[in-house]
């Protein structure tokens, strides 16, 4: 099929130039002649390489066409504020690793600066990644789930370009059907579009107050997916209500004096208003106090019991 076009054109090109011989003396017809050149040796040389000459799709990318596997594409919409970008291209995860193979090509690197940009522009949207994993994979990252360390992955991505984290939230499934290219999965997460409703938000954060919890004379915080997601919520809320206020409370079990416990709490819950300043949360919106042994939770009289009440509890006022 390709050679006979090329012939057709090569027949098409000598006519012209038959026709055109008799008039070459003119300088008109050596301008047509040259342009007329310039034409067919470019549509020539994009068929003949197959390439695609086509428009350009959002992101400068071009667009999926039929022959194109679609778990191979990254497609990211927001139908509600009339944003979409694809590319047949994603990002490759080897199995059991939660970070991407980097660097990534221009085009795909095209495709997460315009999602950063969406996201900067309308920060009251929130993105959901969710990361994909299967079941046979271990997890060679920290934590416990693989999919939540690949969405982590792709939200550091995103912070780099200048989104606030907390516009970023975090699941994780198990999925049968991944792709695979050379052993290693194509994709590895998806993207959705959540509305950030303030009153949604504050009815989730007040239905699920925070609790840390310390070693004896420990103050090291260590959060888990769902307090990292707390905490980005508070800080989404927070910023954006300015007549709210977050109350940190710290506690101890009734091990050693009780002027020594009070200082213990009061610490520790300056070192969780420390934390969470350095989150982005601003001071000025941070109520830190220390109750020491007082207001125990379980009974002191076992290790189980004090472990409980070592805690700083956060939550909103």
């Amino acid at each position: 099929m390709r050679s006979s076009t090329l012939y057709s054109r090569a027949l098409f090109i000598t006519i012209i130039l038959k026709r055109i011989s008799i008039h070459l003396m003119r300088p008109i017809s050596w301008l047509f002649l040259i342009l007329l050149l310039i034409w067919l040796l470019t549509t020539t040389y994009c068929h003949s390489t197959m390439c695609n000459c086509g428009p350009i799709g959002a992101a400068g990318i071009v667009p999926v066409t039929e022959d194109t596997n679609p778990l191979r594409t990254i497609s990211i919409s927001d139908a509600d504020k009339s944003f979409n970008t694809s590319l047949y291209d994603n990002l490759l995860f080897a199995q059991s690793d939660c970070m991407y193979e980097s660097p990534i090509s221009d085009s795909l690197n095209m495709v997460f600066q315009s999602l950063s940009d969406h996201l900067q522009t309308n920060n009251d949207r929130i993105l959901l990644l969710t990361g994909q994993y299967q079941n046979a994979e271990t997890n060679n990252c920290t934590g416990d789930d693989l999919g939540i360390a690949r969405a982590e992955s792709v939200r550091q991505l995103l912070v780099d370009k200048g989104v606030e984290s907390n516009q970023i939230r975090l699941a994780s499934s198990e999925e049968s059907l991944v792709d695979l290219v050379d052993n290693k999965i194509m994709g590895g997460v998806a993207y959705s579009f959540i509305n950030g409703d303030l009153t949604d938000v504050e009815q989730r954060l007040r239905e699920s107050n925070i609790t840390l919890y310390f070693d004896t004379n420990d103050e090291n915080i260590s959060l888990d997916s769902d307090q990292e997601q707390y905490f980005d919520d508070l800080k989404y809320l927070l910023s954006r209500n300015s007549d709210i206020k977050s109350l940190v409370t710290g506690h101890t079990d009734d091990q050693g004096s009780s002027s020594g416990n009070r200082r213990l709490s009061r610490k520790r819950a300056e070192t969780v208003r420390d934390f969470m300043v350095d989150r982005g949360i601003l001071l000025d919106q941070i109520v830190s106090e220390g109750k020491g042994p007082d207001e125990p939770i379980a009974n002191n009289n076992t290790d189980e019991g004090r472990a409980q009440n070592r805690r700083v509890e956060i939550t909103i006022q």
